[in-house]
């Protein structure tokens, strides 16, 4: 009964457009895998939306692109290319994996965590 909780490990999928209703409409996918709860403030408001969701589960977001900093936290750098140009982002967040790091894998993520200073996008596409 894997379930996204704080210090595991969680894959996703995500499928992002400028709505995710419109037949037709391309989604730009991406795979990401992060320790969940490990961010300045613990979960962030993005790991609060997956929490309690199994493997299988999906979760769409809309997300305006001055929140992407705010919503993602520390996720954002890797996030903020689906908002460049982009008032908003529909994303389609499919968990594809759950597991439980080794400690030092965890100890590891929030050192590089700290070394980058918790977030800061700098992409150029206004989100940070």
């Amino acid at each position: 009964m894997d379930r996204v909780e704080p210090l595991r490990k969680i894959h996703l999928s995500i499928s992002a457009a400028e709505t995710l209703r419109v037949e037709g409409t391309s989604h730009a996918g991406m795979e990401l895998a992060f320790i969940c709860g490990i961010g300045r403030s613990g979960i962030t408001p993005f790991e609060a939306r997956l929490a309690g969701k199994r493997v299988g589960d999906v979760v769409d977001l809309e997300v305006m692109t001055p929140q992407v900093e705010r919503f993602f936290e520390h996720l954002a750098p890797q996030l903020c290319p689906a908002f460049t140009g982009r008032d908003a982002v529909h994303m389609r967040v499919k968990i594809t994996r759950i597991e439980t790091p080794a400690a030092r894998d965890i100890v590891k993520a929030m050192a590089e965590l700290s070394a980058h200073g918790g977030s800061g996008c700098d992409c150029g596409c206004g989100c940070g």
